[in-house]
């Protein structure tokens, strides 16, 4: 197979001549009609323009297949959503540095997997990472694009019971450099946000009994370990809550306890603004920590949570071009 084309997906590429800034916004509009009021759609193509401050990105940006293909699987034609939301990824980061952000996560996109990996993240309603199935229910954890809010992250990893989603995480490569260089990153990294979809507690009780109460989060954290280090990595860095795109001043005091308690439970610390950053795999807390009882219970979690990262790096291993592979 040739490797020049094996980096892209199977699908035709209009080229940058073809693709003009005009042309770009006008499918930006067409994108947003219908679905916000006349003001939001001003502003939107407001923040758009900002591209003309960084054009020499537009045609990298716009002519990207693994863009062209997340924006297709979520049935919009905005490929500069990386500007048109208010935030993205994160609070604070100007134009170029959304741009920038953006065009790492998709260019790693587009050379370092192979055709089958687009098919089944972007085609066929995600490429599924690990499953387990109990008397009751199927469990199973899915790379999919972005869910629901991409300016969050360019994909997302999520578990799933009988095909409803629980917990998701989102995240992004991006440049080190963009959230300040802080010690002990290394040049690029995977930046990881969190969002739970459900109150239903229906699935909690075979849930807790199949996975010896291994929280969801955990579970798909693990998934996402898995896909990290089948590139070669061995960092992530989880987004400080205050600078979520979605943290507001008027939300429960939880949401900013939860995330960072999240980030610590991993193994995190904080790297100052720039969130908490992960060595890879998960520190836990020492089993010599606990006492008898609890420490057969945490070793049966850790054996799930092994379980679903193995499974998830075999996945991605299978699909990464061969100089990719670890």
């Amino acid at each position: 197979m040739n490797a020049a084309k094996a980096r892209t997906p199977e699908r035709k590429v209009t080229t940058s001549k073809d693709i003009g800034a005009m042309s770009v916004f006008a499918s930006g509009l067409r994108a947003d009609r219908g679905r916000y009021p006349l003001w939001t759609m001003a502003v939107r193509a407001l923040r758009r323009a900002r591209i003309l401050g960084a054009s020499q990105k537009l045609g990298a940006m716009t002519t990207s297949p693994s863009l062209l293909a997340h924006t297709a699987a979520e049935g919009e034609d905005d490929l500069l959503f990386c500007l048109s939301h208010r935030y993205y990824l994160a609070k604070g980061l100007d134009t170029q540095a959304r741009v920038a952000a953006a065009h790492c996560h998709y260019q790693h996109e587009d050379q370092a997997y192979l055709p089958a990996y687009f098919e089944q993240v972007y085609q066929n309603g995600g490429l599924v990472l690990w499953g387990a199935d109990t008397p009751d229910h199927r469990y199973d954890i899915v790379l999919q694009p972005g869910r629901d809010v991409a300016y969050e992250g360019g994909l997302s990893v999520a578990l799933r019971v009988d095909g409803g989603c629980l917990c998701v995480l989102s995240f992004s490569l991006v440049p080190s450099r963009l959230l300040g260089s802080p010690a002990g990153l290394p040049e690029v990294v995977h930046f990881v946000s969190r969002r739970h979809l459900t109150k239903d507690r229906g699935y909690q009780a075979d849930y807790n009994r199949a996975f010896n109460r291994s929280t969801p989060a955990h579970m798909v954290f693990a998934a996402l370990e898995g896909l990290i280090l089948a590139q070669g990595r061995i960092h992530a860095l989880g987004i400080a809550p205050e600078r979520h795109p979605s943290d507001r001043a008027d939300l429960n005091p939880w949401f900013r306890a939860g995330y960072s308690e999240f980030w610590t439970s991993l193994g995190g610390r904080p790297l100052g603004d720039a969130g908490y950053v992960i060595e890879l795999p998960m520190r836990l807390s020492p089993l010599d920590d606990l006492d008898a009882a609890k420490r057969k219970r945490a070793l049966q979690r850790r054996a799930h949570l092994e379980a679903v990262r193995q499974s998830a790096r075999a996945q991605i291993s299978a699909l990464l071009l061969p100089k990719e592979t670890a």
